[in-house]
């Protein structure tokens, strides 16, 4: 139920506000999206395969490595930025 007030806040918002909001959105949606990537159990197997240090913990630190590196350039990218 919460979630119907928020949107009816940012419905209410001026438009700047919208756009920053909007902005915000996009930036979450790919942090979310590069989550449920990373959190697939082949992911694991791939890294290892890839990755030859990467044997137990190790995984997890490439994985996290790798997500801030696969964000970074993505927000970074112009079409990104388009959206």
């Amino acid at each position: 139920m919460e979630w119907v007030k928020t949107i009816s806040k940012v419905a209410a918002a001026d438009e700047k506000e919208q756009k920053f909001l909007l902005h915000e959105l996009k930036y979450a949606m790919l942090g979310v999206a590069l989550f449920i990537l990373f959190t697939i159990p082949w992911i694991d197997s791939l890294i290892r395969h890839t990755f030859p240090g990467a044997k137990g913990p190790m995984t997890a630190v490439y994985k996290i490595v790798l997500f801030a590196a696969i964000y970074y350039i993505i927000q970074k990218t112009s079409w990104f930025q388009k959206i």
